[in-house]
């Protein structure tokens, strides 16, 4: 009884070490309201799972990263009215390319992009609702980055 009363610290010491802590985002970061950080993945306008990087490409100050192999729902745009989009749901292993502005200076947000490509990681992709942001990220192993689109909100690019 005392061996274990003794142990007990010592496994709450060992379990608050070796826990696995959420990193903090990359990116785009500041273009996040504070209370969507806590739900970003609740809720979505649109989202693609399961998806694997094949491309990441610098054009500029921004990225496009190509992927395969999502399913979900995703923004496509309106034949009519180039200027609309509407989401589509019920995607299933699609393609295609991601535009993530601002991103190439962020050593942090590339790093992570060219890793994520090379090790063939499940990725999900979010776009919040009212974000202004799309988000990739590894629930897996924690990690996210964050792009915000042009004239959102949050990305300093409004009058």
């Amino acid at each position: 009884m005392i061996v274990g009363l003794a142990a007990a610290p010592l496994a709450v010491l060992l379990w608050l070490a070796l826990r696995r802590r959420p990193t903090a985002p990359v990116g785009n970061v500041g273009a996040l309201a504070p209370d969507l950080r806590r739900r970003l993945f609740v809720d979505p306008a649109c989202h693609l799972q399961d998806l694997t990087l094949t491309e990441v490409i610098a054009l500029g100050d921004d990225v496009l990263v190509g992927y395969k192999g999502g399913h979900g729902s995703w923004f496509t745009g309106d034949p009519d009215d180039r200027r609309k989009s509407h989401v589509m749901e019920g995607l299933h292993d699609v393609a295609g390319q991601l535009f993530l502005p601002d991103l190439v200076r962020d050593t942090d947000a590339m790093v992570l992009l060219h890793r994520w490509r090379d090790q063939g990681a499940r990725l999900i992709s979010v776009v919040p609702r009212d974000g202004g942001v799309v988000v990739l990220a590894d629930r897996r192993r924690r990690t996210t980055v964050v792009a915000a689109f042009r004239g959102s909100p949050g990305s300093g690019e409004f009058p």
